[in-house]
């Protein structure tokens, strides 16, 4: 009956691309809308994507005897204002996953030579989070890793995995496979990280779907 699918924004820019994407799914029978929508308003970081939404088309007639059409009207998004210190612990992390996370001095001084990274770019409690991208943790060295601050003297950390997956939305009682034998500490949490940034985020999900089923007769 209906379809919701996601992708990248940069999709529009590919017009040829996107113009067979959207007639090869009106040809199997849907009504096409599509929209760029952030995460911003739902979760603590600014993820953008592309969603298409698609209504089986209905052989009803209007009053002027033609084909009616769904138009489907993406629903409101309310802003929730969350923050990095909304999802992030901090300190209050245990000992042993901190000394994980924290920055080995050699790759901290490689990130003080970017120009692109300065300390503002850290989560700071008041800050709004950097779009997660399924590459965070092993790009830390270049500056495109968002770093959590941490108490002197001790140096910034990556978020945990379950911080990021605060970050885009997932609840709590989301549960992560455990290491695989012989799985690093650290290659564990890449891994987790690549599977978060390439997820969609939850509440935002929710919402268009839930207005994709509303248009959906019983």
């Amino acid at each position: 009956k209906a379809f919701l699918l996601e992708n990248v924004p940069g999709l529009l820019d590919m017009k040829e691309t996107f113009k067979i994407i959207v007639t090869a799914l009106e040809e199997c029978g849907y009504d096409v809308t599509w929209e760029v929508v952030s995460a911003r308003g739902l979760t603590a970081t600014g993820r953008i994507r592309l969603y298409l939404v698609g209504l089986r088309k209905e052989e009803c007639e209007d009053c002027d005897g033609r084909i009616g059409k769904h138009n489907f009207e993406f629903p409101f998004v309310p802003d929730l204002q969350l923050t990095c210190g909304d999802v992030l612990e901090y300190d209050n992390l245990p000992p042993s996953e901190l000394e994980i996370l924290r920055l080995a001095d050699s790759t901290f001084d490689q990130l003080l030579n970017k120009r692109r990274w300065r300390p503002s770019k850290l989560a700071w409690p008041n800050t709004v989070g950097d779009t997660l991208t399924s590459h965070y943790g092993n790009s830390v060295g270049r500056g495109e890793s968002q770093l959590v601050p941490c108490k002197a003297p001790y140096l910034p950390r990556r978020f945990s995995v379950r911080e990021m997956a605060r970050m885009m939305g997932f609840p709590n009682s989301y549960e992560f496979l455990p290491p695989r034998p012989n799985q690093s500490p650290m290659a564990y949490r890449k891994e987790s990280y690549r599977m978060i940034g390439n997820a969609v985020c939850p509440p935002l999900i929710a919402a268009l779907a839930s207005a994709v089923l509303d248009r959906c007769p019983d």
